[in-house]
């Protein structure tokens, strides 16, 4: 699971970096352009960059995970521009992960809990660690690019490297690195001008150095694996979904419904996923949503269909013919439900096209997700989705500790993130202040255009501030 997430120059995140805590759950609100879809992104494009497309250098701007429309014809780093805060490439833009190392960690990375590693035992202060963090940089220097990676085990460093270009005569140029691991500094010629480059986690580049270093070094590539692992599970949902973006055709078993919920129909068809008791729990979410004995299957010739029971008419009904709300909480429900326990699940506005009491219904569906392995980053504008988080809290189906919500704000620096906190009793330390600040407004225009008491209609009421039997209101300073 991921712990920390730190941001710095990314699209709406500008010089003042944002670093939030995760949890299983973590919720951000905040006003339209406040930047929440922004940190959602970084890390989209941080998975996408690490494990597709593993033989391109460079940042992977348009894959599953993440797509950010990019002029054919623009070259070197105006390719980049658009994904920088004020679209100044020579800003350093960061992002740095940090995960609890659990029992799937230890397994990926081939360690027990009885002693380090010996390569280890200078860089660690005690075992097993408790944190693995990794931090990419990239910022533009003329028609090339200059990258920064890091790795720490806890606090304690185990890489830090710099990588560029510098320009040489007859338009060529000249690549330096240099590369620190534990204790050792050496200048070296590698590639590392990608997220999770093999030449910074893999130790063949590292011959030259004394044998304790290239222990240390296999231990390294065992971190970069673990880092792998966890990004492959990064899963974004896009708010831009839908039934018409769903593929009806036959194809491949799929792993996810999809960024923008296209595999949807074909992940839910997979006979295979249909024999798991996940299936069911995804069955019963379906008839809560108004979606009942929803039977997903071949139509014939090259076509997948989803029929249900209308539960108006009884009568027989597919998918397309559903309510929009329906739709998309059965996507959430295969998103949250039958992807593979571990994955980091990013959920775009849940709310989509839902009545608040379906939305009332999104917490419970997320504590079961999140009770099968899930961890859960969205995003939303739902005043009811945080409402019955603390219900859920409340409830015993979620833990405080499970859960952060983060209200964001914006001004010319970037983003500023204020932790909303869960206490055990579910009761939140203040409600959301975007929130409260129209919730006022409509307030005040409400009392506004009451009738003062002793009009000549004889209906009028004590406005605001004003005593019962007053004429005149007393507005607030």
């Amino acid at each position: 699971m991921f712990t920390k997430l730190y941001v710095h120059n990314f699209r709406a995140v500008g010089p003042a970096p944002v670093e939030l805590e995760l949890r299983p759950l973590t919720v951000l609100v905040g006003e339209n352009g406040c930047g929440k879809s922004s940190v959602l992104e970084s890390l989209a494009l941080t998975a996408q960059s690490g494990v597709e497309d593993t033989n391109r250098n460079e940042l992977v701007l348009s894959g599953s995970r993440f797509e950010y429309a990019v002029d054919s014809a623009l070259r070197g780093e105006s390719r980049f521009r658009e994904i920088y805060f004020l679209k100044d490439v020579a800003r350093p833009l960061a992002v740095e992960l940090e995960m609890a190392v659990d029992e799937s960690v230890m397994r990926t990375v081939g360690w027990s809990e009885a002693a380090p590693p010996s390569s280890l035992e200078e860089v660690v202060t005690h075992w097993p660690p408790k944190r693995l963090s990794y931090r990419w940089t990239r910022k533009g220097v003329g028609d090339y690019s200059e990258w920064n990676h890091a790795v720490w085990i806890d606090n304690s460093s185990l890489i830090s490297t710099m990588i560029k270009y510098t320009k040489v005569s007859r338009g060529g140029a000249n690549m330096e690195g240099h590369f620190t691991l534990g204790n050792q500094s050496v200048p070296v010629l590698l590639r590392g001008e990608r997220v999770l480059s093999d030449d910074l986690f893999r130790a063949g580049h590292l011959a030259t150095y004394a044998k304790d270093e290239r222990e240390l070094a296999d231990e390294l590539e065992r971190v970069g694996d673990a880092f792998k692992a966890a990004l492959e599970g990064v899963l974004p949902l896009s708010p831009l979904r839908g039934y018409g973006l769903m593929h009806t055709d036959v194809g491949p078993d799929v792993e996810f419904v999809g960024l923008h919920a296209e595999n949807t129909i074909r992940m839910l068809s997979s006979v295979q996923r249909k024999s798991r008791p996940e299936f069911r729990r995804l069955e019963a979410w379906a008839e809560r949503f108004g979606l009942p004995t929803a039977l997903p299957g071949w139509a014939g010739d090259n076509r997948l269909k989803i029929a249900f029971v209308d539960p108006v008419t009884k009568g027989p009904m597919e998918l397309c013919d559903a309510a929009s709300g329906s739709k998309q909480c059965l996507v959430l429900a295969a998103q949250l439900l039958l992807t593979k326990p571990g994955s980091t699940l990013l959920l775009e506005e849940p709310e989509n096209n839902l009545h608040p009491r379906f939305e009332k219904l999104l917490p419970e569906l997320f504590a079961e997700s999140i009770a099968s392995g899930h961890q859960i980053l969205a995003s939303t504008h739902s005043e009811v989705l945080i409402a019955a988080l603390g219900n859920a809290v409340r409830k015993g189906l979620l833990r405080p500790d499970q859960v952060a919500i983060w209200h964001l704000t914006r001004d010319a620096e970037g983003i500023h993130p204020h932790e909303v906190r869960v206490s055990d009793k579910g009761y939140l330390d203040g409600w959301i202040e975007s929130f409260s600040k129209v919730e006022q407004e409509l307030f005040d225009e409400w009392a506004e255009g009451l009738p003062e008491v002793g009009d000549e209609t004889g209906r009028g009421h004590a406005r605001a501030g004003t005593s019962v039997g007053g004429t005149k209101r007393k507005r607030r300073e």
